[in-house]
């Protein structure tokens, strides 16, 4: 090569990174699914949250849209160890943040699986602000169980992410592109679209669990509520048990707008904060909820946690 004006030595933390990403390549047999999601649900919910007073990212709903899918698909949150795969009940989310000077960092938001978009959103800006001071821990930057990497903000819109070793999966997000799809009408409309990539080990997920998972991931970006009724028997969220409260309005907007059910009271309060936390108040509705297993909402559940 002639005439170069700069060398960059591979020492320091490019070195680190790009042992990372050889080691990643050499010991994982990865393969990358693509796929894409209708984002219109997705949109309107942010807009939604905007007219609350809660503002939030595409990225924060992304990330809790992958946090609910993970768990039709367990056996892509964990770690490959060895020749052990170790899975873990929760999701340790791990975020790739880009930093000056050509540096990119991926640490763990703990518990994820338990927060709602707004703690979502307040523990990634938490982890950004720290990354920039370089204040992360270890056990942050190494602890996690699964990885997203947002490109949104470029015009890629599918890309192959490298898995931050030693974790099973990565999802990469790309643009958000209108594309023209057949409108109810039969005629033609233009939608927003997310582009999403999903990275995985085949040595620990084969294809078909993996498309399952992508599919999963879809399905709720399609179908996405930042806040949602939990069922007071098995306390699943509508996702896995689907509780539907019988009331004398509209259910459907009560349960958009956060609505949560303590003891026989109905409160309204943001998602992921605590039962405990919260006194109840407002009127209470009439009629009663029951789970789809079909016991009333304040008894026993007969599926128990399968529910």
């Amino acid at each position: 090569m002639s005439g170069a004006a700069k060398i960059v030595p591979l020492k320091g933390v490019r070195g680190m990174i790009a042992d990372r990403m050889v080691e990643s390549l050499q010991t994982a047999a990865q393969l990358t699914h693509h796929g894409s999601a209708d984002a219109s649900a997705l949109m309107a919910e942010k807009a939604r949250l905007a007219e609350a007073g809660t503002k939030v990212s595409v990225e924060d709903l992304l990330m809790l849209a992958v946090v609910r899918a993970l768990r039709s698909v367990p056996d892509a949150n964990g770690r490959v160890e060895g020749r052990e795969v170790k899975l873990s009940e929760a999701v340790d989310l791990s975020v790739a943040i880009a930093l000056a000077g050509n540096l990119l960092v991926a640490p763990a938001i703990f518990g994820a699986e338990k927060m709602g978009v707004s703690a979502l959103r307040a523990a990634r800006q938490d982890l950004a602000r720290r990354a920039k001071a370089n204040k992360l821990s270890v056990t942050e930057m190494t602890g996690g169980t699964f990885t997203v990497s947002n490109l949104g903000l470029t015009r890629v819109e599918h890309f192959t992410p490298i898995i931050n070793a030693p974790q099973i999966c990565i999802l990469g997000f790309g643009r958000v592109t209108d594309r023209a799809v057949r409108a109810p009408d039969s005629g033609i409309a233009l939608r927003p679209h997310v582009g999403l990539s999903l990275t995985f080990d085949h040595r620990a997920l084969d294809g078909a669990p993996a498309g399952d998972l992508l599919t999963a991931i879809c399905e709720d970006i399609e179908a996405i509520r930042a806040c949602a009724l939990r069922c007071g028997s098995c306390r699943r969220w509508p996702r896995d048990c689907r509780w539907r409260p019988r009331l004398s309005t509209a259910p459907a907007r009560r349960c958009g707008s956060g609505w949560r059910k303590l003891g026989r009271w109905f409160v309204r309060r943001p998602f992921g904060a605590s039962v405990a936390s919260t006194p109840p108040r407002g009127p209470r509705p009439r009629g009663t909820g029951r789970c789809i297993c079909g016991q009333p909402a304040e008894g026993p559940c007969r599926r128990g946690r399968g529910c």
